[in-house]
């Protein structure tokens, strides 16, 4: 990776090992400051996890500016999409081209790009100080680093974000994503005659389910190789009704997300059987085919400020927009790509000023994303699927030039 000479190399920690923490890290090591990465996870291989993605602007333009893989390397080409009836007929197709990738796939990429020796796993972040020249960056088990710019990309449940707005906190909007994959080679004729090569929704009253094609085990993008990934939306609106699904077969519950491994067999058979009586045929074939179901709540959160003197909050440690937006990896990496840029050419004691700037737009993005995804999402799981939706009217007209509009698109 070729690195460009900063005016002055700043000494940056990040926090956080995943994509928005990694993408920040490559462009700010390209940018030719000293970074070093700390990942609560105590192992370097995380490429097995994840799902889905829909590959939007930033992702495509972070790849091109670090030379990475191109397009049609990681991603499987999507031309239309279709709308079906409870019955499984399709009632309304869009010739509408997307790229469709995983997060396996964009993690391995990145992963495979860092420096090993600037990767620590296993060194979660705890918290930080901070005066006018320095931030002490401190890390479980009492070590501590000093840096001129932090980089808190520490998730959902960032403990930075805690320590400097212990006031925000996410809130259950109601619903959850059920999610899985199946191998392509494994579809059964019908499901295969109507979902290959297109994404694929189905709206009902109170849920929502769509799929597509994505790379299969690997990063495999050859026919037969592939899998097709699928989102479930379900309401549970009260806790009394969410408490059995988030708890493991062990008995413990969980907080917002549970793997199928650990999922209570009675658990996922009530929700196949709810897939039988309420989803078009193909649908609800893709959910029995799934072996290892995932459950996650949806959540909203919204930071007030991203830019905190020497400490910057990036991805979903600032906010977590509804998978409706199909934007929570490029909000990522629209953050990235706008803090590599700021820090180009900084002094150490620019830092906090050019933060300051640089957060500006990531706000306008972050706050256009929560706003899209919960009228979009409200409309799935609480409206009218069928009412026509007229995005123009977001209380957040400020939308950035080339933003998304989401997956589940006006009058659909």
């Amino acid at each position: 990776m070729a690195r460009h000479a900063a005016a002055s190399s700043l000494d940056v920690v990040v926090g956080g090992g995943s994509l928005a923490g990694l993408s920040a890290a490559l462009l700010l090591l390209r940018a030719g400051h000293n970074v070093q990465l700390y990942e609560r996870s105590p192992t370097q291989d995380r490429s097995h996890r994840g799902a889905g993605i829909v590959l939007q602007r930033h992702v495509l333009d972070f790849f091109r500016v670090m030379d990475l893989a191109p397009p049609d390397a990681m991603s499987v080409r999507c031309e239309r999409r279709q709308y079906l009836d409870r019955e499984g007929g399709v009632t309304r197709k869009e010739d509408y081209t997307q790229r469709m990738t995983s997060w396996s796939v964009l993690y391995k990429a990145l992963k495979d790009a860092f420096p090993v020796d600037r990767y620590h796993s296993g060194s979660p972040v705890s918290g930080f100080s901070e005066d006018k020249n320095q931030v002490e960056v401190q890390l479980e088990g009492g070590a501590s680093v000093p840096a001129d710019l932090f980089v808190a990309a520490d998730g959902p449940r960032s403990v930075v974000r805690h320590q400097l707005l212990p006031d925000v906190e996410k809130r259950y909007a109601g619903y959850v994503a059920w999610r899985g994959v199946v191998p392509e080679r494994e579809l059964p004729a019908n499901v295969a005659a109507t979902l290959m090569g297109r994404f694929t929704f189905f709206h009902g009253p109170g849920t929502q389910i769509l799929s597509y094609l994505i790379p299969g085990p690997g990063g495999s993008l050859a026919p037969g190789e592939r899998d097709m990934n699928w989102v479930w939306y379900w309401n549970y609106p009260t806790d009394a009704e969410l408490a059995p699904v988030l708890t493991d077969a062990g008995g413990q519950r969980h907080a917002d997300a549970l793997p199928g491994d650990r999922l209570r067999p009675q658990v996922w058979e009530q929700q196949k059987e709810r897939a039988r009586a309420h989803l078009p045929p193909q649908f609800a074939q893709l959910v029995a085919l799934t072996r290892q179901p995932f459950v996650q709540t949806i959540n909203d959160l919204a930071v007030p400020a991203m830019a905190h003197g020497r400490v910057a909050l990036i991805g979903e440690a600032a906010f977590i927009p509804r998978p409706h937006t199909a934007a929570s990896a490029d909000q990522a990496f629209a953050n990235a790509l706008g803090l590599g840029e700021a820090m180009a050419s900084v002094a150490p004691s620019e830092v906090p000023s050019v933060l300051k700037r640089w957060e500006a737009e990531q706000m306008q993005y972050g706050q256009y994303l929560q706003e899209l995804g919960q009228t979009l999402g409200n409309r799935s799981q609480f409206g009218d699927p069928r009412q026509v939706l007229d995005l123009s009217k977001l209380k957040n007209r400020g939308r950035p030039a080339d933003a998304p509009m989401g997956t589940a698109r006006s009058g659909s």
